[in-house]
């Protein structure tokens, strides 16, 4: 942001102030002013620039991420008896919108670590606790990986009306092991340990959603957490896309005869529902907060940029949005901007108290999580619209930065089902809806060629 004329509306206290207590304000703060001063006057190094230079793009992130790091936002939501900040989720997820207005891909990379302590969280799997929580609360950056999405089934995954039955990774148990077969795609960080070293410090590791029992239906599932250099883990290239092109390595996994230990297994196999209600849970809703969060970020960068065009321009001497036409348009889009904040914000204080408001994995929560982040998606498709309109040419030159932010922010749109998912969860919030998976139905492919296209048909 540079020469508004109140500044005060994008403080830390006219932001989130509602929501935080006076230290939580105090750490988001510090995260607002490195955005602005280091991260922002190189949001389009993030992606290498105008020729997408590997090392141009490697450089800036790792600079961004030690940073943010150092600051705390990787050990942010990590209670503060294991090392951590301890912050609730509006402070988190305020952070993440901070960081959002200049990369929504870094604020990626860093939930991964978030999302990985929530699982381990949710499981409460103390084993796996005391081997990872201590990694991610120093000042070193570490990643993580989640492995949900299979090519074959998309979003099936997201869709508890389907019982967990589209997953097609099996894990099977042989002795003190369990072996892991078949494929996974998307999931960033993806690929050898050693493509990493140039931003963090370590990886540790994927962690991946199986199905050990299709025909027990969600309480099949089964979550393990898989080495990066495990044997039988093979990598594929990057795969290109339009946004995140160096923050998030998209790839696809296949799993060939995967050993992993029995102590690696996340979820509890005497609690039959948990790796469901895991996924359900920290993975799902919990994405979806911080998904929304993220995309307010991007948008709120949208308007500024606008904002700040705008106020340059003038119409027979006055400032263009200063007109009552501009003004209008402004203040509509800051009006849905914060909506979709309070929203995002009121569900993420739910989690906080169950007793009123039930489990994260229950419908309730499930159902609000995605409508915040379509709410989010929606308000920021409408903020790129309004910035690339008000500016006109302008808007689409490179320097503009609107392009690279707009890329990015489809993908945060796209991800964990899409906005089409996050309003069928919310119906399902209020009433059952779709297909129920019939015990006989079953998915499988046609062919070679089907499982390559990632075609599927049913038995029925």
């Amino acid at each position: 942001m540079t020469d508004q004329q109140y500044p005060e509306m994008f403080s830390v206290e006219q932001k989130y102030g509602a929501w935080l207590d006076d230290e939580e304000r105090e750490q988001v703060r510090e995260v607002k002013e490195f955005v602005e001063a280091e991260m922002i006057p190189r949001r389009n190094d993030y992606e290498g620039g105008w020729h997408k230079d590997a090392d141009r793009a490697h450089e800036a992130i790792a600079e961004a991420y030690l940073g943010l790091t150092e600051l705390g936002v990787q050990r942010a939501p990590i209670p503060e008896s294991a090392g951590g900040l301890g912050l609730s989720n509006q402070a988190v997820n305020a952070m993440k919108e901070e960081i959002s207005r200049s990369d929504s891909g870094i604020t990626t990379a860093l939930g991964k670590i978030h999302w990985m302590a929530g699982i381990l969280g949710q499981a409460r799997n103390e084993r796996l606790m005391e081997r990872f929580i201590p990694e991610v609360t120093g000042d070193s950056p570490k990643t993580a990986t989640i492995l949900i999405t299979e090519e074959h089934g998309g979003a099936n995954i997201e869709d508890g009306t389907q019982q967990s039955r589209p997953i097609k990774v099996t894990a099977r148990k042989e002795g003190d092991e369990y072996v892991i077969n078949g494929q996974k795609k998307w999931g960033g960080a993806g690929g050898p340990p050693e493509v990493f070293d140039t931003v963090f410090d370590d990886h540790l590791g994927y962690f991946v959603i199986t199905n050990m029992a299709p025909e027990k239906g969600e309480e099949g599932m089964a979550i393990f957490h898989v080495p990066p250099d495990a044997d039988g883990l093979q990598f594929s290239e990057p795969i290109q896309k339009a946004g995140h092109a160096y923050t998030d390595r998209n790839i696809k996994y296949t799993f060939d005869d995967v050993r992993v230990p029995e102590a690696f297994r996340v979820d509890d196999p005497d609690r039959p529902m948990q790796a469901a209600h895991i996924t359900h849970g920290a993975i799902m809703a919990g994405g979806k907060l911080a998904s929304a969060a993220t995309l307010l970020g991007s948008a709120h960068a949208a308007m500024e940029i606008a904002m700040d065009w705008t106020a340059d321009r003038t119409i027979k001497g006055k400032p263009v949005r200063e007109r009552p036409m501009f003004a209008n348009k402004f203040g509509e889009l800051a009006r849905d901007i914060e909506g979709a904040r309070t929203y995002y914000m009121t569900v993420g204080g739910m989690i906080h108290d169950r007793e009123a408001h039930g489990a994260l994995y229950e419908r309730p929560l499930v159902g609000r999580a995605g409508a915040a982040r379509s709410m989010a998606a929606d308000v920021t498709t409408d903020a790129f619209d309004t910035a690339f309109q008000l500016m006109g040419s302008a808007g689409f030159a490179y320097e503009a930065d609107l392009d690279k932010l707009k890329r990015d922010t489809k993908i945060v749109q796209l991800w964990l089902g899409g906005s089409q998912r996050d309003r069928l969860d919310m119906a399902r919030a209020y009433h059952d809806h779709g297909w129920e998976a019939p015990e006989e139905f079953s998915w499988h492919y046609e062919s070679e060629e089907a499982a390559t296209e990632g075609e599927v048909t049913s038995d029925d």
